[in-house]
């Protein structure tokens, strides 16, 4: 049960230019419009319109609990922020869906037996990146009522990383 594709035709957008309006705040109705126009333009993208597509993509999935996780590290004095979409399935286990530059801190199989394992699956691949983790923001899951203008809580839980292995914090 693959909902990622590893060869995706999205490119990641180099540019710095945003091409979409992403208005976080405005609920999930307006997350999943912007997902729409996103796959009608085929422009390249960045990590949250990621997000937003993945949240499209599987929100007719109802066995499937989504919720994003982003995390703040940094390398040489210069912070860096980046966000993927979390998903579990009882029987699968959790993973993830998401772009980034590094391929190993975009798509996740969903073969993780809990949260934490995936986010420590995470770590690791900032350390392998030369990265300091700093911190870990697990959002509230998100619903699959498409017609939802509730606010998104982006940042529920934050775990502080820095000097940390999450392993010691929440072991998998």
């Amino acid at each position: 049960a693959r909902l990622w594709p590893r060869r995706t035709t999205r490119r990641y957008n180099h540019t710095g230019v945003q091409y979409f309006r992403k208005k976080r705040d405005r609920g999930q109705k307006h997350v999943l419009l912007t997902a729409r126009e996103i796959i009608q333009t085929s422009l390249p993208i960045q990590c949250v319109e990621a997000v937003f597509l993945g949240l499209y993509l599987t929100n007719d999935m109802t066995n499937l609990l989504r919720l994003p996780i982003s995390f703040k590290s940094r390398l040489k004095r210069r912070s860096y922020r980046h966000i993927v979409l979390a998903v579990y399935d009882k029987s699968l286990g959790w993973g993830a869906l998401g772009i980034s530059r590094r391929s190993t801190l975009m798509y996740k199989p969903m073969k993780f037996p809990t949260l934490s394992a995936l986010v420590q699956d995470y770590q690791e691949s900032y350390r392998e990146s030369w990265h300091e983790l700093l911190a870990v923001y697990c959002a509230l899951p998100f619903t699959h009522n498409s017609h939802s203008d509730v606010p998104i809580k982006w940042k529920a839980l934050r775990l502080a990383c820095e000097g940390i292995d999450v392993a010691e914090v929440a072991p998998a």
